[in-house]
């Protein structure tokens, strides 16, 4: 009953806790483009677009995460937040 208890009151602390959204990002890189999960180098792509692909896949899956597209020149082009 005690770890039951304990166990209990950790979740609730857990659920009312803010989480922190996970940072994914789509940016030129000198193979192509990069996409970085966490800060994190994730992949390289041939083209943005298929970055962006897998950017959006990364994104849905980590949720909650924030998603920035950056341009070629490094400029941000779009921001996305997935799951609140």
């Amino acid at each position: 009953h005690v770890q039951v208890r304990t166990l209990t009151a950790r979740l609730a602390s857990l659920v009312g806790a803010a989480v922190e959204p996970v940072s994914v990002s789509v940016q030129a890189d000198a193979a192509g483009w990069a996409v970085r999960l966490g800060g994190r180098p994730s992949s390289v792509h041939s083209t943005k677009k298929a970055a962006f692909t897998a950017a959006r896949a990364a994104g849905r899956a980590n949720a909650p995460s924030r998603l920035v597209v950056h341009r070629a020149d490094g400029s941000v082009a779009e921001t996305i937040a997935y799951g609140g």
